[in-house]
């Protein structure tokens, strides 16, 4: 009975430390900036003043549209993402999240 108490043990401290380094890396990415790849940073040296480089849409609708629906929709689906609620940042010649 104690081998397996021993082996049960063994697995919870190794499930332990596994949730741990995840919250630990969460933490992490949560507060050091993110590299951007280099799709991203090429986007980013193109977006001037006069030439901004941004991704657009346009959509005709019927009716009306509620701007309160419209706010909460994008709230949840789009802000629930972090890089929709991220920003460059240049230091140095490096581009970051």
């Amino acid at each position: 009975m104690a081998y397996a108490f021993g082996s049960f043990a063994a697995a919870l401290a190794i499930t332990l430390g596994a949730v741990l380094v995840v919250v630990w890396l969460a933490l992490l990415s949560a507060t050091r900036p993110n590299a951007m790849s280099c799709p991203d940073i090429t986007w980013s040296r193109m977006d001037t003043p006069a030439n901004r480089m941004m991704a657009t849409a346009v959509m005709m609708f019927d009716e009306p549209l509620d701007f309160e629906r419209l706010k909460q929709g994008v709230e949840r689906r789009l802000l629930t993402f972090d890089r929709f609620r991220q920003r460059v940042v240049h230091d140095g010649g490096r581009h970051y999240w």
